[in-house]
């Protein structure tokens, strides 16, 4: 038998995300978007998933580079990627 312990204290922040953007269950990238950071290797790690899994579990990078992100939005829709559905991928 697991036992669950509470590592994180919930301050009524955990549905936040939820409530601004609309998205649930999600994959939460956090950091500051630059080159060396590579978030091209997650995005490829990710689009490696199940498809099913990337549609119940999307993945969000928030980050602020935004020369950067823009490079990372093209990597998502590019033709024939795993993750072309924007919709498995958000950027805040």
């Amino acid at each position: 038998m697991g036992t669950t312990i509470p590592l994180f204290r919930d301050r009524g922040k955990s549905d936040l995300i939820d409530r601004a953007y609309g998205v649930k269950n999600y994959l939460l990238a956090v950091g500051p978007t630059y080159p060396h950071k590579n978030f091209e290797t997650l995005i490829d790690a990710y689009a490696s998933l199940d498809p099913r899994i990337r549609k119940d579990h999307p993945l969000v990078i928030a980050g602020g580079m935004k020369a950067y992100i823009a490079k990372l939005k093209l990597l998502v829709r590019r033709p024939g990627s795993a993750t072309t559905s924007i919709s498995w991928v958000m950027f805040l």
